[in-house]
């Protein structure tokens, strides 16, 4: 059997090489490189079995790193981890999101990270030795079929799938059996949240693929209710989104918030600005149903205490840049502490805290285990991308010669 090989990206490797020596004496292949240009090469050429990346590494960070390892079909099942000193959770949720297996904070700890690797490795190695059912499946985009449509399709048929969707950085899943919506999953949401803010997807992709589901089912409501429920909720999304600008457009707050009055619901949205930040992250991150923190951001665009900012060059490339958040933000910092000194500082570790009970209860799961976290991989593979005719075709042959 060949001997495993891991390849480490980091701007320092000597920084590394305790680790280096310690795994090539436990028998694996390692190579080290200084920065994200080389570890790209290097990962088509050495054909890695696990990459290690820092987090700040020079020419290519490790999110582009990471997001480049994950987009290619050679190389998106290497188990990739990152390692950074920061110790932000919405860093380490942000990595994760993006497909890191894990998240490692310098300085290391060598046996720690030794037996992390064997775990990982080890769950690839049994990933693999089940059989792969030869499912029939089809993908498609979300402008020409939505999750509505999908739904709709698969409750017509009486069929049982699992639907992968796909919209900017995010990514779920809705697993459907005999019609009927059993689960959905996307990021820690609780099922209900997460089937809602996929109904609010129109742009992205899909994928289902047409199989046996043993989920336990987390919905009381049929499809046909959730459906229903689903595009109303889709209306008052699109609705409050006509009044502002671009969900992809960066605010920050304005000077007018200056002894200007707001509710706790309001100050709560406005501790999550800093300097920059996308609407749409900044609803995502509220501690609120998708729609009332939409609806916030709508009534605080209004008032006046939100502003659009510029993208640097580096964040429209998607790239991020060490030290980037820190030049010319001082008017930013200002407004920011302005702000801060009038929001309570209680509320926001109580909130921080419910999210993480609420992270620690989907993880603990027993469903949650039973499955591969990369089944999700497996069916990207052998998918036939169909257009809307198509699609329009799939769907009445699947509704055929079943009665409502």
């Amino acid at each position: 059997m060949d001997r495993k090989r891991i390849l480490i990206a980091v701007n320092n490797p000597p920084d590394i090489e305790k680790l280096r020596k310690m795994l090539a004496g436990a028998g694996y292949e390692v190579k080290v490189c200084e920065d994200g240009t080389k570890a790209l090469s290097l990962s088509r050429d050495f054909r890695p079995h696990l990459i290690l990346s820092e987090l700040n590494l020079s020419k290519v960070d490790g999110h582009h790193f990471l997001r480049e390892i994950k987009s290619q079909a050679a190389t998106r099942m290497i188990p990739f981890v990152l390692m950074s000193r920061h110790r932000s959770v919405d860093e380490r949720v942000h990595s994760i999101s993006l497909g890191a297996d894990d998240y490692i904070t310098l300085p290391l700890d060598l046996r720690e990270i030794m037996l992390r690797f064997e775990i990982i490795l080890k769950e690839v190695e049994t990933s693999e030795s089940i059989p792969r059912s030869e499912s029939k499946g089809f993908s498609g985009k979300l402008a020409d079929m939505n999750l509505a449509d999908l739904l709709q399709t698969l409750e017509i048929g009486g069929k049982s799938a699992a639907v992968r969707l796909e919209s900017g950085d995010d990514s779920g899943v809705v697993f459907i059996r005999g019609g009927q919506v059993a689960d959905a999953v996307l990021n820690e949401l609780e099922p209900l949240p997460a089937l809602f803010r996929m109904f609010t997807w129109s742009e992205g992709a899909f994928r289902v693929e047409m199989r046996e589901v043993d989920q336990t089912s987390e919905f009381e409501e049929t499809t046909e209710h959730l459906i229903e429920k689903g595009m109303l909720y889709r209306e008052s999304w699109e609705s409050l989104c006509q009044d502002l600008p671009s969900l992809d457009t960066a605010v920050t707050v304005s000077d007018s918030v200056k002894g200007a009055a707001f509710s706790p619901e309001e100050r709560s949205m406005l501790n999550l600005l800093n300097g920059g930040t996308r609407m749409l992250d900044l609803v995502t991150q509220a501690n609120y149903d998708d729609l009332q923190a939409l609806q916030l951001v709508s009534e605080l665009f209004k008032k006046g205490s939100l502003k659009e900012v510029a993208r640097k060059p580096a964040e429209q490339n998607g790239l991020s840049q060490p030290g980037a958040e820190s030049k010319g933000n001082s008017a930013g910092t200002y407004i920011d502490n302005l702000i801060s000194s009038f929001i309570n500082p209680k509320q926001q570790r109580l909130n921080v805290r419910k999210m993480e009970r609420r992270r620690s209860d989907r993880r603990g799961r027993s469903d949650r285990r039973r499955n591969s976290r990369r089944w999700d991989d497996f069916i990207a593979e052998g998918r036939i991308s169909l257009n809307k005719s198509e699609l329009l075709m799939i769907r009445e042959k699947l509704g055929s010669g079943k009665k409502r």
